[in-house]
């Protein structure tokens, strides 16, 4: 999680980078705070297929639920699921 610092007026992050606009701090906050709630999970062989087992809460904050459709994509090294 990133960690943002406060110095002479300035927000920063570890890297150095200056949020000149609230919106764009807010944003950084809002995807530390998702990294806050991540879980760790494994990719298993399923058939011809690969598999990845999504805990339930995750699925409750889409608000999904087994069987439901998702649409599934990449983003860079991201794989990315979001309801239908």
């Amino acid at each position: 999680m990133p960690r943002i610092i406060k110095k002479k007026g300035e927000w920063k992050d570890r890297s150095g980078r200056v949020f000149v606009e609230k919106a764009e701090l807010l944003k950084a906050l809002k995807q530390a705070e998702r990294f806050k709630g991540s879980t760790k999970t494994f990719l298993r062989k399923w058939g011809n297929s690969t598999a990845i087992r999504i805990p339930k809460r995750h699925l409750e904050e889409i608000r999904v639920k087994q069987d439901d459709s998702a649409l599934v994509y990449t983003e860079g090294d991201k794989i990315i699921i979001s309801k239908t």
